[in-house]
């Protein structure tokens, strides 16, 4: 049976992508830096597989330049073709994958059939550019803008089909790689679902909401030439200070210290917000509905140039009252706890960051929080 569009089931309480509007306005990994206090603190910065974090080179090294290389050949040469034997040897063969709505795979077969049915909806999906792509000894991070056309039935997570509406869709999607002899054995991958359901028409817009990633190009730098190694170390121990040692309401004032005044800011859903005051009131809402709230784990940290990646984790419990995004009277807390793995590629300008990309999966989240299905 063919689900109607229409009919399919909704969020207990609220619109989901109202919700995730809101939410696209609040999530954020932030904090402030101290970098002296930082290089002490954390003299050897660790990666997921507890490896000192790479040194910087002027230039990339072979090895960063092949894997650069790879990274386009995996997604322009093969995926988009759907060659999917020559992509199964990009991987090895007990890879590793953790997705953006917090599930993970273990080996390349079960990577490939998880890729195979993400988009089974929209078979003409294909990767249009990479906005962001850079290395850093054996790792990689690129954000890649990734179109298609909802012209296939979708199954729901209740198993029930929905009819293609024939609907475009642009989602920018982030790939965490880590590479080993020439092929990537771990990886993380983030997109909002939520921005991607309201694109193709079964989840209804947000009012005033203008969802798809624009054109970021003209309003995010370049990546730019590698700085020397010590300056890319004091931005993750930034990062690291940021997030563990000074994340909550009391410190915001300090926030000038790692945040440009006129700083940049791209969401799951493709939106910006411009300035530092309006990222203050974002953060605010946060601990509004979660006062608990902190960032226990950065799985990953790098960098190169003006820019680092980072993975964190954050978890708290939704126990406060969350502004309505539709209006109304606020939504009432659920108790539950949420735990949610996000990343963000954050460019550097004179010690401060002056642009960030923040990805995750708000649908994952609002089902965490217990406001959707």
């Amino acid at each position: 049976m063919i689900e109607s569009s229409n009919l399919r089931p909704r969020a207990k309480r609220v619109s989901k992508t109202r919700l995730a509007f809101f939410l696209a306005n609040s999530l954020v990994a932030v904090g402030l830096a101290n970098v002296s206090q930082a290089a002490d603190k954390y003299p050897v910065s660790q990666n997921a597989f507890n490896k000192p974090l790479p040194g910087q080179q002027a230039t990339p090294t072979v090895s960063e330049a092949r894997n650069l290389a790879s990274l386009d050949a995996i997604d322009f040469a093969t995926y988009n073709k759907k060659l999917w034997d020559q992509l199964s040897k990009s991987y090895d063969k007990d890879l590793v994958v953790t997705y953006t709505d917090e599930h993970s795979t273990k080996g390349v077969d079960a990577y490939l059939a998880d890729l195979k049915a993400r988009f089974a909806f929209a078979p003409d999906v294909h990767v249009t550019k990479h906005l962001i792509k850079f290395a850093s000894g054996d790792w990689t991070a690129s954000m890649a803008l990734t179109e298609g056309t909802f012209s296939q039935p979708k199954q729901s997570e209740e198993g029930a089909l929905i009819a293609p509406t024939n609907k475009a869709f642009k989602v920018n999607i982030v790939t965490i790689a880590h590479w080993k002899d020439g092929v990537i054995d771990q990886q993380y991958v983030f997109f909002d679902n939520a921005a991607v359901a309201q694109q193709i028409g079964i989840e209804p817009a947000a009012v005033g909401q203008d969802y798809g990633p624009k054109d970021s190009q003209s309003l995010f730098p370049p990546v730019g030439q590698a700085h020397l190694d010590y300056v890319i170390q004091k931005r993750v121990f930034a990062l690291d200070e940021m997030d563990f040692d000074v994340f909550g309401l009391p410190h915001l004032t300090r926030l000038p210290e790692s945040h440009a005044k006129d700083i940049l800011v791209m969401w799951p859903d493709g939106h910006i917000t411009h300035g530092l005051e309006r990222h203050t009131q974002d953060i605010k809402a946060l601990f509004a509905f979660a006062p608990n709230l902190s960032i226990r784990e950065h799985p990953v940290r790098f960098g190169t140039g003006e820019w680092t990646a980072l993975v964190g984790v954050m978890q708290g419990n939704f126990t406060g009252e969350m502004q309505n995004p539709a209006g109304g009277a606020p939504i009432q807390p659920t108790g539950k706890p949420f735990k949610i793995t996000m990343t963000t590629l954050s460019h550097w300008k004179e010690g401060v960051m002056d642009a960030e990309y923040l990805i995750y999966d708000n649908a994952a989240f609002m089902k965490q929080l217990g406001l959707a299905h």
